[in-house]
C-alpha cells in the first residue's frame, strides 16, 4: 500500500471516529419523558389549586427533565424552563386588593312552577372546607335563622366596607395563576321539597349591568348606612 493511499485511511478513519453519532429516540425515552410530563403537569396544577408555591418550583424540575429526557439536553432544558417560569413571574407579579360590596341582597327562592316557596333556609359556607362561613360575607348567618318569607324572600346584607381580602399574585408560564385569591363561598339554599346551591361571588353582581335601581338605609349601631340593593331570584332544585 503507497503512502497515499495509508493517508487516505488515516483521514477516513479520523473523520469517522471524530463525528459524534446521533442516538435513535427510543421508545423508552419517549415513554419516561410522558411520565415526567404527567407529573410536572400534576405537581404544578396541585400547587396552583393550593397555592403551594414550592410544588410549583418541582413541577417545574419535572417539566425541564421532560424535555431533556427527549433531547438529552437535560441541564439546559432545565434552565431554560426556569429562566422562562421566572420570567412569567417577573411580568405578572402584582399587588391586589379587593372586597365584595356593601348592599342590601333581595333573594327570592321559587320552585319549578315559579312559584314562591317559604320556609328555605340559607347557609353559608366556605367553597373548599365546606365549614360555617359565620358573619361574612352574608353578616346576619350566624346571628339569625335566615328562612324565606310567604313571597319566598330572603333579604340579608354585606355590611364591611373598602379593602377586605387581597395580597401578591402571579401567573406561571402566563396562564398559571399563583398567589392570593379572593375568598369562595357558596350560599345553600335547603327546603324539604329541594335544595339549590350558589357562588356568593354571584350574588354580589348587580342586575342591569352593574347598575342597582333601588337604595335602601341599614342601621348599624345608630349609623345610618346607603347601600344599593340587588336583587336575584333562584330556582330550588328538586329533590
Amino acid at each position: 500500500m503507497s503512502a497515499d493511499e495509508t493517508m487516505s485511511v488515516t483521514t477516513q478513519q479520523s473523520g469517522a471516529e471524530g463525528t459524534p453519532r446521533r442516538l435513535p429516540l427510543s421508545l423508552g425515552r419517549v415513554l419516561l419523558a410522558f411520565v415526567l410530563f404527567g407529573v410536572a403537569c400534576g405537581c404544578i396544577r396541585h400547587a396552583s389549586a393550593n397555592n403551594y408555591e414550592w410544588l410549583a418550583i418541582l413541577g417545574v424540575m419535572f417539566l425541564g427533565l421532560s424535555i431533556g429526557t427527549v433531547t438529552r439536553w437535560h441541564i439546559v432544558s432545565m434552565l431554560t424552563v426556569a429562566v422562562i417560569a421566572f420570567a412569567s413571574y417577573a411580568t405578572t407579579s402584582v399587588i391586589w386588593d379587593g372586597g365584595f360590596p356593601p348592599c342590601e341582597l333581595q333573594i327570592t327562592i321559587v320552585d319549578e312552577f315559579g312559584t314562591p316557596v317559604e320556609g328555605v333556609e340559607m347557609s353559608v359556607v366556605h367553597s373548599r372546607s365546606r365549614k360555617p362561613a359565620q358573619g361574612y360575607p352574608i353578616a346576619e348567618y350566624g346571628t339569625v335563622e335566615l328562612l324565606s318569607n310567604r313571597d319566598g324572600q330572603i333579604v340579608c346584607h354585606q355590611l364591611r366596607r373598602g379593602l377586605q381580602f387581597g395580597g401578591r399574585a402571579w401567573t406561571l408560564f402566563w396562564c398559571i395563576p399563583f398567589g392570593a385569591k379572593a375568598p369562595d363561598f357558596d350560599a345553600q339554599f335547603k327546603h324539604p321539597d329541594g335544595q339549590l346551591n350558589v357562588p356568593v361571588r354571584v350574588l354580589f353582581w348587580p342586575s342591569n349591568r352593574g347598575i342597582a335601581q333601588q337604595t335602601t338605609t341599614y342601621d348599624l349601631d345608630g349609623v345610618l348606612l346607603k347601600m344599593p340593593v340587588y336583587k336575584h331570584r333562584f330556582e330550588l332544585s328538586p329533590r
